[in-house]
């Protein structure tokens, strides 16, 4: 998703001809293209300034930092593709103009993704606001929404939109794929800004030059980042001195570099790696290293990964932080939706999302949530609700934790897709004749399958780093295992290559995903390929081709929420929320957050939640929209007793 916010809209906007001119596709809140998708709008005649006889309105109950509760499209069948300029026509009220929104969001959804502008409803109604021209293909997949994110009580106005056909490019003409390159902090990053900036908008025109769509971009590798955060410092890759604000955003630059190339922006974000070096960060007092990763301190390593024995886990390229805290796991999520939050960008995605040996993980906290030790019956602890061995209660912990990411991002922007960069070995199993002395990610906690069958991914892109031929792994015998997961989950697979294989090698691992079914092919990485031959007649990637859509997206709902004590404020952890027809029981994680994804849309639902200090609580009658996050918050009875709260600060 991009966002625009439009401050001089006066220049953009013509007044409408009426009745329309021929090129124009125009949708009036009572035509057919238009409709309520969630909340009650009603309708209003009075303003003077309206498209036709009336108009739709909604007063914004959310405020522009929540999930919308309120949403509207306009959605027009195109017959003749091409480029179209997309304008939206409101009214604002001559006797009472502040009763309008100051920031109404409209999201224009085309084939390359998805741009939000923030438009002023309080100054120039009665005329067409120019939202941008875009490349649309015949069909009804182009739409226009309009939600209830804004300034808070104020009359939300859904009027009318119109599509002029201006001719132009046609859209991308080879069938939509993923077509990516991942792009390392270590590719583009550098204290001088000068330096950076070069590299990243090298980066972006080059993947556009070789007719890529999506670029993999990493903004946090160690529990620092290479954007501003309230929550983390500056990594030292963009700062001099280390840790200072450089002045700029290069996340943000990014984007800008991105989008205005027809690309993809995904940002790439390592999950479980405290710090990259066996020399502690001495510029950063405040880093998680230092508060819950020093494994010399005792007392401040509470969040570090451990190993089997359960003394703290030799350095190991990182020191990584261990599944199944939840302190941690609010903590890196909380990172997260900073960034979907903040930023237009049009994806997570994950990396390092394990742990580094298979059996590890042992840290006390971790220990304490899978076995109740003061109880003779097994793996019964309070974050352990089915009762699993350890080495699956690793996996379970990671898989919660991704779980969570989707279900937090998806009610903040459910636009913003999430994948994964998992080990291109995945389980020996799944590869006979394999030894297993292999580097395999479902040992080290790694379940990729699952977070596919849950919901929690829109596509993976596992690292498959080998050629053809000679020794094993072989990208041909690696990749069909992974496509035949995601499509048994209905979720896609992007199998991503290593370009030290050799230009021709990974061309041909493109059209072999291709012929398998992938969603596309990812590279790594941005500085090692050779753009043009990607493009040369016969090539892969000869013609454009557009991001493609998943359907899911759009037929799925989610349920999100936070468990509270009686106070209604101070967050449970390891609350057991279950939700009628389904398996599934969600754990509430540090900050009290749950979520339950692939949720049938609809009515009906009932969601309970129980802890056995703060008892059981239910909420009913709960109603789901496709493709939208409905927020269920559980209030459980006050129980006046102290309990561990694992990892909760």
């Amino acid at each position: 998703m991009r966002l625009f916010t439009l401050a001089a809209i006066a220049a953009l906007a013509a007044v409408a001809p009426r009745p329309a001119a021929a090129q124009d596709l125009i949708i009036d809140n009572v035509d057919p293209g238009f409709s309520v998708v969630q909340g009650t709008w009603s309708t209003g005649t009075s303003a003077t300034n309206k498209y036709g006889a009336d108009y739709r309105f909604i007063t914004s109950a959310v405020g522009s930092g929540g999930p919308p509760s309120a949403r509207v499209e306009w959605r027009p069948t195109i017959t003749m593709p091409g480029s179209y300029e997309v304008s939206v026509w409101y009214n604002h009220a001559a006797t009472a103009p502040n009763n309008r929104p100051v920031d109404a969001r409209y999201t224009v959804h085309h084939p390359g993704g998805s741009q939000t502008f923030v438009i002023n409803q309080e100054i120039n109604g009665g005329q067409w606001t120019v939202l941008g021209t875009f490349a649309l293909n015949a069909g009804t997949a182009a739409r226009v929404d309009l939600t209830d994110q804004c300034e808070l009580g104020q009359a939300v106005i859904a009027d009318a939109a119109r599509f002029r056909h201006t001719g132009g490019p046609p859209p991308p003409t080879g069938t939509p794929e993923v077509r990516g390159v991942w792009c390392s902090r270590f590719q583009w990053a550098s204290d001088s800004p000068a330096t950076a900036q070069g590299n990243i908008s090298a980066t972006m025109a080059n993947a556009q030059s070789g007719n890529f769509n999506c670029v993999f971009f990493q903004v946090r590798g160690q529990c620092d980042t290479l954007y501003p955060s309230p929550h983390e410092p500056w990594s030292p890759l963009v700062t001099s001195p280390d840790g200072v604000h450089p002045g700029w955003d290069p996340m943000q630059f990014a984007i800008t570099q991105a989008h205005s190339r027809g690309l993809q922006l995904h940002a790439y974000f390592n999950t479980h790696t405290i710090w990259g070096s066996a020399t502690p960060p001495s510029y950063a007092p405040t880093h998680v290293y230092w508060q819950h990763g020093d494994p010399n301190n005792p007392a401040a390593r509470d969040w570090l990964l451990h190993d089997s024995a359960g003394n703290p886990a030799p350095f190991n390229e990182y020191h990584y932080m261990n599944p199944g805290i939840p302190g941690a796991d609010a903590h890196v999520r909380r990172e997260a939706m900073h960034l979907v939050s903040t930023y237009d960008i049009d994806g997570l995605h994950f990396d390092r999302v394990r742990m580094t040996t298979a059996g590890y993980g042992r840290n006390p906290i971790a220990v304490a949530r899978w076995d109740n030790a003061a109880t003779p019956a097994p793996n019964d602890g309070p974050g352990n609700p089915d009762q699993l061995g350890w080495d699956d209660f690793m996996r379970d912990c990671i898989t919660r934790a991704v779980v969570n990411m989707c279900g937090e991002a998806w009610s903040i922007d459910p636009d913003v897709l999430l994948s994964s960069a998992p080990l291109g070995l995945r389980v020996q199993s799944d590869y006979p004749g394999y030894p297993s002395g292999f580097f395999y990610g479902y040992p080290r906690g790694q379940d990729a399958a699952a977070w596919m069958v849950l919901g929690a991914q829109d596509f993976v892109v596992p690292q498959i780093y080998w050629a053809d031929g000679g020794a094993l792994p072989d990208f041909s015998s690696v990749y069909p295992p992974w496509q035949a997961l995601a499509d048994a989950a209905g979720r896609a697979c992007v199998p991503g290559s290593n370009m030290s294989n050799g230009q021709a090698e990974v061309e041909n691992h493109a059209l072999i995903a291709r012929a398998g079914g992938a969603a596309g092919h990812n590279i790594w990485h941005s500085g090692s390929t050779n753009y043009a031959n990607w493009v040369s007649a016969g090539q892969p990637y000869a013609q454009p081709a557009a991001f493609p859509t998943f359907p899911w997206r759009q037929t799925e709902s989610v349920i999100v929420g936070r468990v509270y004590r009686g106070d209604g404020t101070t967050p449970v952890t390891d609350a057991w929320i279950t939700r009628n027809g389904s398996a599934w029981t969600a754990l509430s994680s540090g900050d009290g957050f749950y979520c339950f994804l692939r949720v049938p849309p609809g009515g009906g639902h009932t969601v309970s939640a129980t802890h056995p200090a703060y008892g059981t609580a239910q909420v009913t009658n709960v109603s789901t929209t496709a493709g939208l996050a409905t927020t269920v918050d559980i209030v459980l009875p006050w129980v006046p007793a102290e309990v561990t709260q694992f990892g909760q600060d």
